[in-house]
């Protein structure tokens, strides 16, 4: 199959406008990965912070207070592991 000139400046032409809405979208996504990294930072230093604060309560000699305040520590620092581990499952393995 041959092709003439203005078939081929079409098809660049549009294969232009194809990669120019490529680039305008890949920097969307940058955008939005950025702000993203931003909010998942706040969040784990939110948990840590309220994880500290909680095992720095001073112990309770009401056992019920304790368990509960036990409880709050274990579920943010679960909490903290879950993003964690959520952040890194798709990041691909860095060699050295």
């Amino acid at each position: 199959m041959w092709f003439y000139g203005p078939t081929i400046i079409a098809k660049l032409n549009q294969l232009l406008k194809q990669e120019a809405q490529l680039a305008v979208d890949l920097s969307k996504l940058q955008a939005e990965i950025a702000h993203n990294t931003d909010v998942a930072a706040s969040v784990v230093k939110t948990l840590n912070d309220l994880a500290a604060i909680i095992r720095n309560f001073p112990p309770s000699t009401d056992p019920q207070v304790q368990a509960a305040v036990d409880a709050m520590n274990a579920t943010l620092e679960a909490n903290d592991a879950a993003m964690a581990g959520a952040v890194t499952a798709d990041a691909p393995v860095q060699t050295p």
